[in-house]
């Protein structure tokens, strides 16, 4: 009898384990859109499940289902949430390091959830127009992942090359992902359509610095610094330009874009104390 006690308690522990081995948690939260996720164990031994989509008004969004324990059969024991006051509980989500499992579907039928939930159709009803892609490659590339980005923004791009702010997310796009040379013919067209979209010269001038075209490069942050509103922006660009000077150990240029830098930059702040710090190296 204690041996067959002592196998069942074996057995049953098998049993939690394997259940606990269905939730990896190895996805970040902008790598789970449209999959239902389990939340890392909470104090009292319960998982916080739901559903991740994207808003295309609010962005990533958790429909928050409820909690779920795990028995000692390595059943999930499904907890939803029930209110009839607050209504269907949503959660605004911001990209971080949480990392989250998908559900298996084998547990699907346990906690009484779809794949995909019948709510879903409602922020599917348009899903190729250009507005779309160009907003999910907008978070995309918010999300830093310039890669999955790009198979929105390339074909909505070839669809509608003229929507507005396409032009500049697939450049950008291109840009993170070190594509320097595609980037630049997209911005110059969009520039002939939009000549004061003063964001346009600052990855036009970007592109051409990783190429090490720094005429071009210098054109276009002048451009860009004339059309921007915010000193910020404009310092940026500046500085973008005075730092690629320093590391090419070129002093008059350097000083020339230094001096711009410190017109715009505000005294104390992250890009004023860096090119001050560049002139301190380079006298």
């Amino acid at each position: 009898m204690k041996r067959s006690y002592t196998a069942a308690i074996f057995l049953l522990a098998i049993n939690f384990v394997n259940a606990q081995s269905d939730l990896v948690f190895k996805n970040r939260f902008v790598e789970s859109e449209d999959r239902w996720v389990v939340f890392p164990k909470s104090k009292d031994s319960s998982f916080t499940y739901g559903f991740i989509y994207i808003d295309a008004a609010a962005g990533l969004t958790l429909h928050y289902q409820g909690k779920f324990t795990i028995d000692k059969n390595g059943k999930f024991l499904a907890q939803p949430i029930i209110d009839s006051v607050k209504g269907i509980f949503k959660v605004r989500l911001k990209p971080g390091n949480t990392l989250v499992a998908f559900i298996p579907p084998s547990r699907f039928k346990e906690l009484a959830i779809q794949d995909p939930p019948d709510w879903l159709t409602h922020y599917k009803n348009d899903t190729t127009s250009p507005a779309r892609l160009q907003r999910w490659g907008f978070y995309y590339n918010d999300f830093g992942m310039s890669e999955k980005a790009l198979t929105y923004l390339e074909p909505g791009y070839k669809m509608a090359p003229d929507y507005k702010d396409m032009a500049v997310e697939l450049a950008f796009a291109y840009n993170a992902l070190n594509q320097f040379e595609k980037a630049i013919p997209v911005l110059n067209k969009a520039i002939e359509l939009t000549p004061d979209y003063w964001y346009l010269y600052k990855e036009l001038s970007y592109a051409n610095l990783n190429l090490g075209k720094m005429q071009e490069a210098g054109d276009a942050a002048l451009k860009g610094i004339s059309h921007a509103k915010a000193n910020s922006f404009k310092a940026e660009m500046a500085f973008n330009m005075a730092y690629t000077y320093s590391e090419k150990r070129d002093k008059a240029n350097f000083k020339k874009w230094a001096d711009e830098t410190l017109k715009w930059a505000a005294k104390g702040d992250q890009i004023y104390n860096s090119i001050k710090t560049l002139e301190a190296r380079m006298n």
